[in-house]
């Protein structure tokens, strides 16, 4: 049976919150720009693969496997990076869902994207 896999993109606090709360049972991947964060990463959970790099490089979510994951969770405190990582998501791969958590002084916001072939199927 295969599992889900899913890339979180950021390890400030809500990434690392996710990395502990996600299921054992769902492959994850994550992304930081710090590489030092791997050691914290493997210490929480060791069947993690962790990439260091931009995530608004299409080189780096290429490498990280966005084209076969189920989805990307995008938890950086840059809104820009937010922003510009789902619009990478968007034009040049198949993601299936893109989730991005965002912290403001209002408080922490989340915004769900359906994947754009489901998009396509609904305004054709």
């Amino acid at each position: 049976m295969k599992r889900n896999k899913y890339i979180i993109v950021g390890l400030g606090s809500i990434g690392l919150e996710l990395l502990k709360k996600i299921s054992k049972d769902i492959d994850l991947v994550c992304i930081d720009l710090n590489s030092e964060l791997e050691d914290t990463v493997k210490k929480i959970r060791d069947d993690c693969t962790f990439f260091s790099g931009d995530a608004t490089s299409r080189l780096v979510l290429e490498e990280a496997g966005v084209a076969e994951s189920d989805g990307v969770i995008i938890t950086t405190t840059s809104e820009k990076v937010n922003s510009e990582t789902a619009q990478i998501l968007k034009e040049h791969f198949d993601a299936k869902r893109v989730i991005a958590v965002g912290t403001t002084s209002a408080g922490a916001g989340i915004t769900c994207g359906p994947c754009n072939r489901a998009r396509q199927r609904r305004d054709t």
